[in-house]
């Protein structure tokens, strides 16, 4: 606890994109531990700059470039959380996501990723933001961008892979 309270949940999300490796890998899983405590969510759920710093994890333009499966996969689940149990985690991704150049393209690079980790929890982020969206009209502008950004036409694609947890989502 004395740790959030000193402002370690916001260290933790700003020296993310700081480093690379193994480095990178311990301060996701330090940051998914401290996120047990109510009051690191808390936290999380009012600095839309850490949902910002987890995004960036993830903000891949082409798959050449998505080869660091292990973080997209942490990375992902992080994101996953905020969006289950923040009462703003939707407001918070979206709004992120809407910053970025092409809303959500980065999704369309991680379900083509070689990495059926990745592939499921990017479609579970999927679902739960669509689970989560507080109207049918926020539903539709959501699968709109989604779109746009060419991951319906992704999706459809997907169709043929046989991976239960990928057919689930």
């Amino acid at each position: 606890e004395e740790f959030i309270d000193l402002g370690g949940v916001q260290i933790l999300a700003k020296l993310m994109n700081q480093v690379k490796g193994n480095v990178q890998a311990y301060l996701l899983q330090s940051l998914r531990t401290v996120l047990t405590f109510v009051s690191a969510m808390d936290i999380i759920s009012n600095s839309p700059e850490t949902v910002e710093e987890i995004w960036k994890l993830i903000d891949v333009e082409d798959s050449e470039e998505a080869q660091n499966f292990m973080l997209y996969k942490k990375s992902l689940e992080l994101l996953i959380v905020f969006v289950s149990y923040l009462d703003n985690g939707y407001e918070l991704i979206l709004s992120t996501a809407s910053s970025a150049g092409t809303p959500f393209g980065n999704l369309v690079v991680l379900l083509k990723a070689d990495d059926l980790d990745v592939q499921v929890n990017a479609l579970m982020l999927m679902n739960v933001l669509i689970n989560k969206s507080p109207t049918e009209p926020d539903k539709t502008k959501l699968i709109f961008s989604w779109t746009v950004a060419g991951v319906i036409k992704y999706l459809e694609n997907m169709g043929c892979i046989e991976y239960p947890a990928i057919k689930s989502q």
